[in-house]
């Protein structure tokens, strides 16, 4: 079976040219993860997974309040005293530091897990004003969109240039109360126009992905960012999302071109890294 993975999707837009190279053959009945070690990533790649594990121990615990309190006062005096506090170690190992200029990658851990983790307990704050709810939300992490075997009609699924393909991924966080779920995409890093799109395009593959698997569920996303107004920003649901996905030759054009795979041999693609403002 043919699937694409929702991160490879919405990293260069969605363009029809640049995503058919990113068809995988699915090996069913195989578990596998979206994630995988942090060796070889970028710093700002490694930095970001292990801000995400920190914040999903967080909010997936039934003690939520008392383990944001004891994180988020381990995570202050890491700048003084340049060290990774055994309660953190603890959850995300030392990966982190390996083979990595120690100070800077603490530094910089340091101050995208405060923040992530700040912005998605202001999103938790905002969806507990919602009557009755305080204390109440179950929350989810690396939920996944995907069957272990993929069928139809039941797995997600997308007409994709004529043909049925599976998409795959893993949601960051769910949050779940009665009927309603709640998608939310954590992000980490510098904030660009070009970034943001893509994000956008992301979550309303996940929220499109949790109105087939949850039918009877009212379905909202929201994408986390330090730079975001409040912390984060409600994404409008977009179930047609693949139907410009037609002619194979079609190019979206953009800085994120440098994300994709075939920017050397596309003619229109924008191959200049892309310019932070």
């Amino acid at each position: 079976m043919t699937y694409l993975r929702v991160n490879d999707i919405a990293k260069i837009l969605g363009c029809p040219n640049g995503v058919t190279k990113y068809f995988r053959e699915s090996k069913n009945n195989v578990e596998y993860s979206l994630n995988g070690s942090i060796y070889g990533d970028t710093d700002a790649q490694a930095t970001g997974t292990k801000a995400h594990e920190l914040v999903q121990y967080v909010l997936e615990s039934n003690e939520r309040e008392e383990k944001y309190e004891k994180i988020s006062n381990a995570l202050d005096p890491i700048e003084i005293g340049m060290e990774l506090p055994e309660i953190i170690e603890e959850i995300i190992g030392n990966e982190l530091l390996l083979g990595r200029v120690h100070d800077k990658a603490l530094v910089k851990f340091r101050n995208e897990a405060s923040d992530l983790l700040r912005c998605s307990n202001q999103l938790l704050d905002y969806l507990e004003k919602i009557p009755g709810t305080k204390g109440k939300w179950r929350i989810n992490i690396e939920d996944s969109i995907h069957e272990k075997v993929d069928l139809i009609p039941g797995s997600y699924h997308k007409t994709i240039f004529e043909n049925i393909i599976f998409i795959h991924g893993n949601i960051d966080l769910i949050f779940k109360y009665e009927d309603m779920l709640v998608v939310a995409e954590m992000k980490t890093g510098s904030h660009q126009g070009w970034k943001e799109d893509t994000w956008d395009l992301q979550t309303q593959i996940y929220i499109d992905a949790c109105e087939h698997k949850y039918p009877n569920k009212k379905v909202r996303g929201f994408a986390i960012h330090k730079s975001l107004d409040g912390g984060f920003k409600h994404i409008n649901r977009n179930p047609k999302w693949a139907d410009y996905f037609v002619d194979k030759k079609d190019t979206i054009p953009g800085e994120h071109c440098f994300s994709c795979n075939i920017k050397a041999k596309c003619p229109n693609a924008l191959i200049y890294p892309p310019h932070p403002r």
